[in-house]
């Protein structure tokens, strides 16, 4: 019985592992249309996050990872999302944003694939209906002096901002603590466009000013990262075609990851597998 058992589960991680391995080939196809777009409107690009983790330690996805993660800086993002707003209906690759999607949440962006499906437990959770299968599109913006007086207040009105709009989004309030529940009771006049309005006003006034250092508002206390590690930028393989990444990939992933090539416990090595797929 115990060699019986050990067996569907062998054969059931053989089961995940495949599904795994076509969301990512999904989302690398997503992510050459990306490059190809890029490449012709002269827009840069760097694979990021657990992307440029998978790429250096893997040679491609990291095994249990499910998404694909890219930024620009702030002039070529705007560039690109407004390129692809002027996209007309139906293309098969698409954008996705608050200024054409009033449930989405985030202050960047997704390349989307029309016709697909890739829905998560936590997505049903806060509501939002059903997700096509997408790379995360990140803006680097310029970031005041960590630690300056000028960097605090920003920090904490973003803190605040992100708050109100995680919360306004939220369609269950079961969960929430009463102080979340006066808070959405609070919000409700407000719209969630007028609430991202605001974020991306806030968002866009350090990039006027010169500065050294990037920052990417889609955490709630993101790190400063020099401009310099940027540029020139370099190309990397990842799964089999090469792709561009900070030149100083090395201090990056350091930055966020520490000893970024010593692999995580077995029982951390968890995606977000969907609940409901189509590709």
């Amino acid at each position: 019985m115990e060699h019986c058992s050990d067996k569907k589960n062998d054969e059931a991680l053989a089961d995940i592992s495949a599904l795994m391995r076509r969301i990512q080939a999904c989302g690398q196809e997503i992510l050459d249309e990306f490059v190809r777009i890029c490449e012709e409107n002269n827009f840069k690009y760097y694979l990021y996050y657990g992307t440029l983790l998978g790429a250096v330690r893997h040679k491609g996805p990291i095994p249990w990872d499910d998404d694909v993660d890219v930024v620009m800086p702030r002039e070529d993002y705007d560039a690109f999302k407004k390129l692809m707003l002027a996209r007309p209906e139906g293309e098969l690759y698409h954008i996705q944003c608050y200024e054409n999607d009033p449930d989405f949440w985030g202050s960047f962006s997704r390349l989307d694939k029309r016709g697909t499906i890739y829905c998560t437990q936590q997505a049903l959770d806060e509501g939002r209906r059903y997700t096509e299968m997408w790379i995360d599109v990140f803006p680097l913006d310029n970031a005041p002096e960590v630690g300056s007086l000028r960097y605090q207040c920003l920090y904490l009105r973003m803190k605040w901002i992100k708050r109100m709009i995680v919360n306004k989004l939220k369609k269950n309030t079961n969960r929430m603590s009463l102080q979340g529940k006066l808070l959405h009771l609070f919000l409700k006049p407000v719209s969630c466009r007028w609430l991202k309005h605001c974020e991306n006003k806030m968002i866009r006034k350090w990039n006027s000013k010169k500065s050294n250092g990037y920052l990417i508002w889609s955490t709630f206390k993101p790190p400063v990262i020099p401009k310099v590690w940027f540029e020139p930028a370099e190309k990397m393989a990842y799964n089999g075609k090469y792709y561009k990444v900070p030149c100083k990939w090395d201090k990056l992933l350091r930055k966020y990851y520490g000893d970024y090539m010593q692999m995580p416990p077995e029982e951390e090595r968890v995606g977000h597998l969907p609940i409901k797929i189509k590709l």
